[in-house]
């Protein structure tokens, strides 16, 4: 027991020698680095499967209310290595081409559970743990940020691209040669300040570093006649608000800056 638990301090600490923060799994980025890569390759038993480069979506298991079948909690990276690491049970469940579109873009479901809760581990099963299995995770690109021009450098519009893939308004909306501008707002739409793309993106950052998903704000996409008149394509609030902005009125605000 003592050479077994030797053993895995051993191997923690190589971890936490490799890794680049220090801290394993200490984000939220479904998106393996290399050290987590590394070390799932070495505890999680997956025939013909390497982790390294792939997109993974970490499932809590535990009891559903009152003991009756077994929930899901999605997105649960910084939960893998806590420091009951070796209480829980692990398995990978590799997805096919048409599961990968609809995850959009997981490889694989990686499926952990306390020991204490084998039972509801072992009950657990692909198609539940398929069903609300999404990621929403923004890749954001090297450099982003770096340029805060309105007209959007091609790393930058990857950026917005990327962010608002899965808005409903704006998915098939491409960023590229748009000139945006960056507002933010009360709850009720009123015109606090401008913002720039840094501040946006850093934003964006410190927000997946809390959460593993992140909701970006109200998007207009201008007409013909308010990009003649603002001089922008889109305009985008960095919150969501109760009734919107009014157009006109930021138009009349941008006069005044």
């Amino acid at each position: 027991m003592l050479k077994s638990n030797l053993t895995f301090f051993m191997l923690l600490l190589s971890y936490f020698a490799f890794s680049q923060s220090g801290k394993p799994f200490d984000n939220h980025n479904p998106k393996l680095d290399e050290a987590e890569a590394q070390w799932l390759n070495e505890h999680v038993t997956a025939s013909d499967f390497d982790f390294n480069g792939k997109t993974i979506d970490f499932i809590h298991v535990v009891p559903a209310l009152f003991g009756i079948g077994q929930d899901y909690y999605h997105n649960n990276k910084k939960m893998l290595l806590s420091t009951k690491a070796r209480e829980y049970l692990l398995k990978v469940i590799v997805l096919e081409s048409s599961e990968k579109a609809t995850t959009k873009g997981y490889d694989a479901l990686l499926v952990f559970s306390l020991k204490k809760h084998q039972k509801k581990f072992k009950n657990s099963n692909k198609a539940e743990a398929l069903a609300f299995s999404r990621n929403r995770y923004p890749q954001i690109p090297e450099g982003a940020g770096t340029d805060n021009n309105n007209q959007l450098s091609l790393v930058n519009a990857t950026f917005f691209n990327r962010l608002y893939a899965h808005d409903p308004y704006l998915e098939h909306f491409d960023f590229t040669n748009k000139k945006v501008l960056l507002v933010e707002t009360d709850y009720w739409g009123g015109i606090l300040k401008f913002i720039n793309i840094s501040q946006y993106v850093q934003q964006v950052k410190n927000e997946l570093y809390r959460l593993p998903v992140f909701h970006p704000g109200d998007a207009y996409v201008l007409n013909e006649a308010q990009r003649k008149q603002s001089g922008y394509d889109v305009v985008l609030n960095i919150r969501n608000t109760k009734k919107g902005i009014d157009i006109d009125k930021l138009f009349k605000f941008l006069d005044q800056k």
